[in-house]
């Protein structure tokens, strides 16, 4: 399991870091070639991962969006999952026979 999670992650930082070269090449609106900065957190079911991408402050709500989305596509073709959290809920016998 951890060595497989391992992977995984090394998968997604690979990916971002591609779609960020791409989208810099493709779009001519990096300012600096963007940089991946790895794992910022990990979260109850979350993993958080930065792709730092330099780009003009008037333009940055345009460009971001478009980031997103490519790094989204890029995760469903690599068949990097996106966590969600599970709850399990037990009900008892006894309280819904109270009411």
């Amino acid at each position: 399991q951890a060595e497989t999670s391992g992977r995984a992650r090394q998968q997604a930082l690979r990916a971002l870091e591609a779609v960020g070269r791409q989208w810099a090449e493709e779009s001519g609106a990096a300012l600096e070639p963007p940089v991946a900065q790895g794992i910022i957190r990990f979260g109850e079911s979350d993993l958080v991962l930065r792709l730092m991408v330099k780009v003009d402050a008037a333009k940055r709500l345009e460009h971001e969006p478009e980031l997103r989305t490519r790094i989204k596509e890029a995760f469903d073709r690599e068949g990097i999952r996106i966590p969600y959290p599970h709850r399990v809920v037990y009900l008892r016998r006894e309280a819904l026979e109270e009411e």
